[in-house]
């Protein structure tokens, strides 16, 4: 025993060492320096110190990354509300540009214009029907008298 508690503690470790990646990300390869069979190393210290610095920067990125979502929903929050003011604003001004007498001058015009040309229409489809009545009654008399 005594020769063991001379042993020289010279161990390096390579905390970088792509193997020991669950002891840093992976709750249950952690180690626990309050359980019995805990040895403190300077080994044992490197990976502590290593998984508390890779810690950190992951809460220090993930928080960076929660603050980045956050941000792009406010400004995506804010840019519905720009366009939702903007199509207010647009409507408010088709509005009162309907309001415009010269305008409205115009729009009665064009209406009754298309009026009329509707009636002319019907009018001139009634002349039609009425005379195909017509030529239909001739024949079938003119056939009746022969």
């Amino acid at each position: 025993h005594s020769s063991m508690k001379t042993r020289k503690d010279d161990f390096q470790m390579d905390v970088q060492d792509p193997r020991f990646k669950y002891l840093y990300s992976n709750p249950l390869f952690a180690i626990d320096p309050t359980s019995p069979h805990f040895k403190k190393t300077k080994g044992t210290q490197q990976l502590i110190e290593e998984r508390r610095k890779r810690f950190i920067q992951k809460s220090t990125q993930d928080t960076a990354q929660a603050n980045k979502v956050a941000e792009q929903a406010q400004q995506s929050s804010m840019d519905n509300a720009e366009k939702t003011v903007t199509k207010k604003k647009k409507k408010k001004e088709k509005k009162e540009s309907l309001r415009d007498p010269a305008l409205l001058s115009i729009i009665g015009r064009v209406k009754a214009s298309a009026a009329r040309a509707r009636k002319k229409d019907e009018i001139r489809e009634s002349r039609k029907s009425k005379k195909k009545v017509m030529k239909k009654k001739t024949t079938t008399k003119e056939a009746a008298n022969s």
